[in-house]
Parts: C-alpha cells; structure tokens; sequence
C-alpha cells in the first residue's frame, strides 16, 4: 500500500520553505497514521524571507486523517507539537483532491 516513502521533510509554508518540519525520524508508521520526531523550522522573514532568521526547536510529529488520492493511501492532515519550551503545536491539513503524505 502506498509508496513506502517515509518522508524526512514536511513543508508547512509556502514554497519558499519558510516554515517546515526537518531531520524526522519516524517512530511508528501504519495505514492509519505515524509518529515520529524532527525538528521545526520557522523563518522570521526579516527583514525579508531571504535574509530572515531561522528559529529551530524538537517537536513530535503526528500524520493522520488517511485519504484515498488517485487509487493512492495519503496522510492529509500533520500535527507538529513542541517537545520543549518553545513553538507552538501547528497542524496543517491539505484540502480534499489535493495532494497528501504517502504512508507506506
């Protein structure tokens, strides 16, 4: 089922990256969800996005909410939730008919 790509970066932003989920490691992955720990980036963007500041903190990472894409099993929504004093928990959720994050 799927692709078997366990993804080791997950884009929150835009596409100039400035803010998204890195270095994951995925602790459990099944056709219901995975959990897993990684680093969230976050660009300040100042004083543009090219010259911003990076901040970076430890969060646990959960994917959940399977959806069928094209005869393909995709995550739709990730959850990001700081494993320290930092951030905040962010969860993003990718509309219906669009494209997801392919469990294995």
């Amino acid at each position: 089922m799927g692709s078997g790509i366990r993804l080791g970066t997950i884009f929150f932003g835009c596409a100039t990256s400035n803010d998204f989920l890195g270095n994951i490691t995925w602790s459990t992955w099944t056709a219901t969800g995975a959990n897993g720990a990684g680093t969230h980036n976050i660009n300040n963007c100042h004083p543009d996005c090219a010259g911003g500041t990076y901040t970076r903190f430890p969060v646990e990472i959960q994917l959940t909410n399977p959806s069928n894409l094209d005869g393909m099993l995709v995550f739709k929504t990730a959850t990001a939730a700081p494993s320290s004093s930092s951030g905040d928990v962010e969860t993003s959720t990718v509309p219906q008919g669009s494209w997801g994050w392919i469990p294995s």
